[in-house]
């Protein structure tokens, strides 16, 4: 259970061990201080109260912007009747305890898709911070848990926070890592369910009853709604997905400053002008065999960027597999989604560059790069700890002696 806060109420809370020691086989639990004068709340917007005098408590507690008050004709007369309203949109009611059906659960249209392969603590900041801002959009939760985890780790210690949501948790048949499609004998292992639905994102994309999915990384920090921002800019709009376009800082046509992710529909070069390109500006990744003289464009670096993006999935899902020829969107070619996106656009679709109120990576440097390096994986882990304790209410078990280069408990 997760209450949150806007800001530390105190500075009693109790220190957190060293990040090391805490993980790979070792049992503890978090405990959750979500108390306003001895009262419970509950977490998501369903909150508890046993009568009006406790409302300004609460509301001096939490902000004044976090709870408010609806007061109707028919019971503002009535003790203990009334509802609130929570950051969400979700309503409770402080009548004898009952929670009141709220109708904007109907509103839940879109799933979330994230691959979570370690780093629990920015995983449980990463969906905190989406569901404090987002979180009246969101119905399903799609927690793949790769079954490699880095340095040992553990991440399915923070399912428990997340109990009022509906979280799928899905560890896939194999670990596939990047899974890249080399040749036709790798396509035809698509037909196979367990090697397919292996993929990141994929058992999200198949299962989800919603026709828009946003996928995300496990290392994010949201603050205003980018789901509700997303959703304004498909629904009924020209685009089938939206997100950061275009792995720019790679690519040869933005060194050139002839291409960005607003430009990349407008910019529109010959076989011979991109070739010229490369020539005159060489990428670290983009070659000149990368580049087919029939279509050059999209250019091997562009791409739907998968750390926040949304897709319509309900009008693209018959073109990938296993229904179509498309390959998943999780599967990796120069990098994951850019085998997908180069064929949705070859086939007409249009995506929008927009993703306002997300940082990627906020620990540090790239995901990828504290991976395969110890002491900086559990420094970006602390970090992350330190925001849960600072702006969530986590009070989290200490251990003894921890061991200064382990994760594992003290032997």
């Amino acid at each position: 259970m997760v209450r949150e806060r806007e800001k530390p109420a105190s500075g009693n809370e109790p220190e957190f061990p060293d990040e090391r020691h805490l993980r790979s086989g070792a049992l503890f639990s978090a405990l959750v201080n979500s108390s306003v004068n001895e009262t419970a709340v509950r977490p998501r917007g369903s909150l508890r109260l046993k009568a009006r005098t406790q409302l300004p408590v609460l509301q001096e507690a939490l902000g004044a912007r976090t709870i408010r008050k609806v007061a109707t004709p028919s019971c503002s007369r009535r003790r203990g009747c009334g509802k609130l309203l929570s950051d969400n949109g979700r309503q409770a009611s402080f009548n004898r305890g009952r929670d009141i059906p709220d109708a904007g659960d109907l509103m839940k249209n879109v799933d979330v898709a994230l691959s979570v392969y370690g780093k629990p603590y920015q995983t449980a900041v990463s969906l905190l911070s989406l569901l404090k801002h987002s979180g009246s959009h969101i119905d399903k939760i799609y927690f793949q848990e790769e079954r490699n985890q880095p340095f040992g780790d553990c991440v399915s210690f923070i399912l428990p926070w997340f109990s009022d949501h509906d979280v799928v948790h899905y560890i896939p048949p194999l670990h596939l890592g990047l899974c890249r499609m080399k040749g036709p004998a790798d396509t035809k292992r698509l037909s196979d369910e367990n090697f397919r639905r292996s993929i990141k994102y994929q058992r999200a994309w198949e299962d989800s009853d919603k026709n828009y999915l946003f996928i995300m990384h496990n290392d994010c920090l949201f603050t205003q709604d980018i789901v509700g921002g997303m959703l304004q800019r498909l629904d009924g709009q020209p685009y089938v997905g939206v997100g950061h376009v275009g792995q720019c800082w790679n690519c040869p046509a933005s060194h050139a400053k002839v291409c960005n992710g607003d430009l990349h529909e407008s910019y529109n070069p010959s076989y011979s002008e991109v070739i010229e390109l490369i020539k005159s500006h060489p990428s670290p990744r983009t070659k000149l065999n990368d580049i087919d003289p029939e279509s050059p464009m999209p250019l091997p670096e562009c791409r739907l960027n998968e750390f926040a993006c949304m897709i319509n999935i309900g009008r693209v899902r018959h073109l990938v597999a296993p229904h179509g020829d498309v390959l998943p969107f999780g599967t990796c070619g120069l990098d994951i989604g850019t085998d997908w996106y180069r064929s949705m656009v070859c086939r007409g679709y249009r995506f929008l560059n927009w993703y306002e109120g997300m940082t990627h990576s906020w620990c540090g440097g790239p995901g990828h790069v504290s991976e395969t390096n110890e002491d900086l994986y559990f420094q970006f882990e602390q970090k992350a700890r330190d925001y849960l304790q600072n702006y969530y209410s986590f009070v989290i078990p200490n251990f003894e002696s921890p061991s200064p280069r382990t994760h594992h408990p003290s032997l």
